[in-house]
């Protein structure tokens, strides 16, 4: 079976970026009208020399909807010497479980924190 051949890449896209227009903004008025409502921005480039100027448009072709990835919640250990790290899981909504001695909190947060290694279990895979 062949390989598929390497995607070309127009020459200009390492060009540097002089100006961005939005599409409703004058200068794009006539690449509004021939692309209408997909037209997001209108760029020009120059080459590396400066000799040449390349007009490049940048059209939105797909739009969905995007679905968050699951944040559940976790314990995590946080020790009660910890004055500092508790007074910032407290800032972000964490709460202490007294009967597991941990703190419940979402992940995302515990991450930002620097407790990942600390996650005792995930909330939803705790048994009680």
């Amino acid at each position: 079976m062949k390989a598929a051949a390497p995607r070309r890449r127009s020459p200009v896209h390492n060009w540097r970026v002089s100006k961005t227009i939005q599409a409703d903004m004058p200068g794009a008025v006539k690449l509004t009208r021939k692309h209408g409502d997909t037209l997001v921005c209108v760029r020009y480039r120059l080459s590396p020399d400066g000799r040449q100027r390349a007009t490049t448009v940048e059209l939105e072709i797909d739009r969905t909807d995007v679905i968050g990835r699951a944040n559940p919640y976790v314990l995590v250990k946080i020790y009660a010497s910890e004055k500092r790290l508790t007074a910032l899981a407290k800032a972000r909504g964490a709460w202490f479980n007294a009967r597991s001695k941990l703190w419940r909190m979402r992940r995302n947060d515990a991450q930002t924190l620097g407790l990942i290694s600390r996650i005792a279990v995930a909330e939803h895979q705790r048994q009680e």
